[in-house]
């Protein structure tokens, strides 16, 4: 096709060429013949010689155009059929290429359609097998995930456990070392309470030993002067009386200083053992609530870790699968139980703990007893909308415990006062 039209351009451009002579030729036909020449006064012989010169060298060259103007006429004349003719030829040619390449185009067009919608075909189906590959991996994922947070939910608590366990031990160890320190703090303080009272014991047996001595000396000395006067036997019975009066009342002074040493030794000694036990009470409290608020931080991980699992279900599985985790979640709402209750008529902490939402265990009362023991004056006695709270994060050992002290807390009856069966060394009143 660009062969055909290079030839067109060709012909055309020659056609051009040729048909500019005979134009030339039409125009020098038309124009008019030279005018003879006059002779012009003041022109020397050699410039006459010169324009003529000029002039006949014009007029060959016109007609030098002229012939070769009319040679091409000719050529073209007799070449113009046979260029129509190559012309004619060209163009079908033309548009038998364009003919053959609009099919070819087609064709082409056609053959990458198919390869396109073969292809199209093939990544639609290459992309449906990896998703459900990706959804098999996925639910793979969960049901593993969903495992190994059961099998960490058990690790922890094991470790829970244990750690529970070695807090308690080290609870255990720090009391007994801190009631030894005492203890020994406290034997210390006694036999250097001892030490002081047998130095000034020997101190005031000293100066009474020297008092003595000065007041016999002085007896004898007066007993000598009485003796000169005669009253000897009276004045020295006097004498002995006033001195037996004066040891009597020295030694009931200090009978009653040794008595008063021993009570606020007593005393002193009652009044640590309250603050030891309440600085106990205060740090296992601490310690309580600690562990408390891990085991809710750890609930509420667990929970928003639950949640976050939960994700809008796109198969039967996903459904199946959500169907069960809002079920554990109900089941472990349902556990969880309540936080607070309040008292209506007939109730007791007895009959409060055998409710289903509270512990189901009426042997674990003193629980709510201990959590609201500034709310209730005598545990057999409790009144109408009183709001008591519901202990939960228990640990084994204060549910063992209070089970225990409600089982052997003697024979029931009202108005027995309060009982802190919690704090250390505590005995029932008989």
């Amino acid at each position: 096709m660009k062969n055909s039209n290079l030839k067109l351009l060709t012909i055309i451009c020659g056609v051009v060429l040729i048909s500019a002579p005979l134009f030339g030729v039409v125009n020098c036909a038309k124009k008019k013949p030279p005018e003879p020449a006059v002779e012009k006064p003041g022109l020397s012989s050699e410039e006459e010689e010169r324009i003529r010169a000029k002039v006949e060298e014009r007029r060959k060259a016109r007609e030098k155009a002229d012939e070769e103007a009319r040679l091409r006429a000719e050529e073209e004349a007799r070449l113009k059929p046979k260029e129509e003719a190559g012309v004619k030829e060209d163009e079908e040619a033309r548009l038998r290429a364009e003919e053959d390449a609009r099919l070819n185009a087609a064709r082409e067009a056609r053959i990458k359609a198919e390869e396109e919608a073969r292809i199209k075909a093939n990544v639609e189906a290459r992309r449906k097998a990896r998703e459900k590959a990706e959804e098999e991996e996925r639910i793979r994922a969960k049901v593993e995930e969903r495992r190994l947070a059961k099998k960490r939910a058990e690790e922890e608590a094991r470790l829970r456990a244990e750690e529970e366990a070695r807090i308690r031990e080290k609870v255990e160890a720090r009391r007994k070392a801190k009631e030894e320190a005492e203890e020994e703090a406290r034997i210390r303080n006694k036999a250097e309470e001892r030490r002081l009272a047998k130095e000034k014991a020997d101190e005031e047996a000293k100066l009474r030993a020297e008092e003595e001595a000065r007041i016999r000396e002085k007896v004898e000395a007066r007993r000598k002067a009485k003796e000169e006067a005669g009253e000897d036997a009276r004045l020295k019975a006097e004498e002995e009386a006033r001195l037996r009066a004066e040891r009597e009342e020295k030694e009931r002074a200090e009978e009653e200083a040794r008595l008063r040493a021993e009570r606020e030794e007593k005393e002193r000694a009652e009044e640590e053992a309250r603050l030891r036990a309440e600085r106990e009470e205060k740090e296992r409290a601490e310690e309580e609530a600690r562990l408390r608020a891990e085991e809710e931080s750890r609930r509420k991980a667990e929970k928003e870790k639950l949640m976050a699992s939960v994700k809008e279900p796109e198969t039967v599985k996903d459904v199946k699968e959500e169907e069960i985790a809002k079920e554990e979640v109900k089941v472990a709402k349902k556990e969880e139980g309540k936080t607070s209750h309040e008292v209506v008529k007939g109730e007791s902490l007895w009959k409060i703990s055998t409710y289903k939402e509270v512990y189901e265990n009426p042997f674990m009362w003193p629980l709510i007893y201990k959590a609201n023991h500034d709310k209730i004056n005598d545990p057999d006695l409790i009144y109408p909308k009183q709001v008591f709270l519901i202990p939960r994060d228990l640990l084994s050992d204060d549910k063992d415990k209070a089970v225990r002290h409600a089982k052997t807390r003697g024979e029931w009856s009202l108005h027995d006062g309060p009982e802190k069966y919690w704090l250390p060394g505590f005995k029932k009143k008989k």
